[in-house]
């Protein structure tokens, strides 16, 4: 990555935006609010954006209490600055695998390979950040295989899903964030214990 260029940092949570600001006082920091881990995925947003984000701001007022006008209209400003913003991107998620967290990046990905990270460029500019971790910044590769990861689970695609973490495990995993695809079978399946909920 280059930390001198147009770089912006989205975290999933408030927490991390507070740790965040409090070491680098001039990012640009998004914050995602989500509970990816509960709730419909579909339509997909490289399906119908629009009623995505609606089907989630619906979920988020009944299952966790948010205001689904407010909630509909943070999350259209994210996830449009997300897959339009045309400098680096940081996705700053939790140190510890979190299905919560893979669920986001998995999403987030989606979005930019949707955008054209994973096509049009030599480089992504996409990195993921565990913790207090260095960044790692994706390959094309890593982005289009965690865009493919969203689209087996919100299909409800569990054996793509597994064959898929299969894949990755024998070619290293997916820089970054290794994980990811067995924590999707995992999050189709429903088994999302509270040790792996995201703050």
């Amino acid at each position: 990555m280059e930390p001198d260029r147009n770089v912006l940092h989205v975290t999933y949570g408030d927490a991390l935006a507070e740790g965040l600001r409090a070491t680098a006082p001039d990012a640009d920091v998004l914050v995602v609010r989500e509970a990816l881990r509960d709730g419909p995925l579909s339509p997909s947003p490289n399906e119908d954006p629009a009623a995505f984000i609606a089907v989630r701001a619906r979920h988020l007022a009944a299952a966790h209490g948010a205001d689904e006008t407010e909630a509909r209209a943070e999350l259209t400003a994210a996830w449009e600055r997300i897959a339009a913003h045309d400098g680096d991107v940081v996705l700053h998620v939790d140190a510890e695998p979190c299905i919560d967290c893979a669920t986001f990046v998995a999403c987030a990905l989606e979005a930019m390979h949707r955008a054209g990270r994973a096509v049009a460029r030599g480089r992504t500019g996409v990195a993921i950040v565990r913790g207090d971790a260095d960044a790692v910044e994706l390959t094309p590769a890593a982005v289009a295989a965690g865009a493919g990861a969203w689209r087996l689970l919100v299909a409800g695609d569990d054996a793509g899903l597994t064959l898929t973490a299969t894949d990755l495990e024998g070619q290293g995993g997916m820089g970054g964030y290794p994980e990811l695809p067995g924590l999707l079978v995992r999050r189709a399946q429903g088994d999302v214990p509270l040790a792996e909920v995201h703050p």
